[in-house]
């Protein structure tokens, strides 16, 4: 019973803390300078062989066979894909397929 409580209490205060700091905070920043950034960093992350990108794309990277899925006749190891025009200029390729993009 004790632990039903403290993760009711860890939702509230994570919901508090992105409905009072984190979305303001996104709402005041323009978001084609930060899907550029986001690009940006996705694309020095990969071209690192070391350090803490490196580190982040292989911490979040996931695949697993049983999410494969064939479209046309294309193989994709994942059905999650980035929308068209995301990386319109390929910068991201590795950092998105490291990710877990299809």
């Amino acid at each position: 019973m004790l632990y039903s409580s403290y993760s009711c209490i860890e939702k509230t205060v994570n919901m508090s803390i992105h409905r009072n700091i984190i979305s303001p905070l996104l709402d005041y920043l323009d978001s084609e300078y930060m899907h550029t950034k986001a690009r940006q960093s996705l694309h020095f992350a990969a071209e690192r062989t070391f350090g803490v990108g490196k580190y982040i794309l292989n911490r979040f990277s996931f695949n697993d066979p049983r999410l494969a899925v064939i479209i046309e006749g294309i193989h994709f190891d994942n059905p999650v894909l980035v929308g068209a025009g995301w990386d319109k200029y390929g910068e991201a390729v590795t950092g998105l397929l490291a990710l877990g993009f299809g």
